[in-house]
């Protein structure tokens, strides 16, 4: 908005001395008739002439390319024609790697404004487009509040898909609302949490037989800086690792996906059933199993 006050300000400014400059602009416009003048009089002589032999075509200079024509047109578009161009426009070879970045604005009780940047990087294994689509994304953030965030997921297919390469990780200062414990809790939330945490969840899978895949998965969660802000007259019952907790899980999945693109799914199914198990033996604070299903 700065810059375009800006920009109001001087067209005003320019228009005021045009305004007192008045004799300037009259001998600036006699100026342009007498150039109009003298081109308009060379181009009633030239139209008299005789007319000049026609030149021989050139037949040892080289044609020019039309890729090369295309690629020096796209050179000189300004960068926001091309920014929006390489977002919404058809790429040249729909089979090479591709990288989107845009901004993100948003707003939020909990956050105030929010501000972040966004990217998307897609592929082919071997740009072959008989592999499935892979995809690394990435979204960073921060709010007025001295929020700020970055969550990274990824799903990457190696060639002929035998490898399946699916995960996530989440780094985070960001507020959550407490409903309570059980079917019973209350409507309202009973108190905001402040928290940082870092979520890690990775799986590494092999494909068995068209569509499934099976491997090791491995998860990494841990909650640190928790402090509770209760509501007006309300101290419900906290959980267990309200303090802070960290848990690592290490354990097997199997997973069945049909879907050729993951980031536009047009058809196909995505279903998973993994079991996880935390110990204190590989760092986890808290002893148990995780069973785990997505559909």
């Amino acid at each position: 908005m700065e810059g375009i006050s800006a920009i109001i300000i001087q067209g005003k400014a320019t228009a005021s001395r045009k305004l007192l400059a008045l004799p300037r602009a009259t001998l600036a416009f006699c100026f342009i008739i007498a150039v109009s003048l003298a081109v308009n009089t060379a181009y009633a002589v030239e139209k008299d002439a005789p007319p000049a032999e026609p030149q021989k075509p050139q037949t040892d200079a080289p044609k020019p390319q039309p890729q090369a024509e295309k690629k020096e047109e796209k050179k000189s578009r300004n960068f926001v024609y091309r920014y929006f161009d390489s977002i919404f426009g058809t790429p040249e070879d729909p089979n090479k790697p591709r990288l989107i970045v845009y901004p993100v604005v948003g707003f939020s009780p909990e956050t105030s404004w929010e501000f972040g940047l966004s990217g998307l990087y897609v592929y082919y294994a071997n740009n072959d487009p008989k592999n499935r689509l892979s995809e690394i994304s990435a979204f960073g953030f921060v709010t007025l509040e001295s929020q700020y965030g970055l969550h990274l997921e990824h799903a990457i297919y190696t060639d002929q898909d035998r490898w399946f390469f699916l995960g996530e990780g989440r780094v985070q200062n960001f507020p959550l609302l407490y409903y309570g414990i059980g079917s019973n809790s209350p409507p309202e939330y009973q108190a905001s949490v402040d928290e940082t945490s870092v979520l890690i969840r990775e799986r590494l899978l092999r494909k068995i037989a068209p569509s499934f895949y099976i491997g090791p998965e491995f998860s990494f969660d841990l909650l640190s800086s928790v402090k509770f802000n209760f509501r007006d007259g309300v101290e419900p019952e906290l959980p267990l690792g309200s303090e802070g907790s960290l848990n690592v899980g290490i354990g097997l999945g199997l997973v069945y996906d049909s879907r050729h693109n993951v980031l536009n799914t047009r058809d196909g199914l995505f279903s998973e059933l993994a079991v996880l198990h935390s110990n204190p033996t590989w760092g986890s604070k808290y002893n148990f199993t995780t069973v785990q299903s997505d559909t």
